[in-house]
């Protein structure tokens, strides 16, 4: 599913960000944070793996200022106020 800001919504935020020195934005969406279990056989018995995704709208993803391509390595890192920065590796 994905949540789609109303024009309103999207105009009073942003100008909230322009009002306490925030970024400009040029395009934002609502992403995802996903964990996904799989198991494989192992011989001691069944190993569970966790893999962790974020999932980022696509026409967010496919905007020509998007700054990554698919498959290049990135660099995350938490910063303060629980905010995560991303950055190519």
């Amino acid at each position: 599913m994905v949540y789609r800001m109303s024009k309103r919504k999207y105009a009073k935020r942003r100008s909230q960000a322009a009002v306490v020195g925030g970024p400009r934005v040029a395009q934002r969406g609502i992403g995802t944070f996903v964990r996904r279990d799989s198991k494989q056989a192992t011989p001691k018995g069944e190993k569970v793996y966790r893999k962790y995704w974020i999932y980022v709208p696509t026409d967010l993803a496919e905007d020509k200022n998007f700054p990554f391509k698919p498959t290049e390595r990135l660099l995350i890192a938490i910063t303060e106020g629980k905010r995560l920065a991303v950055e190519k590796a």
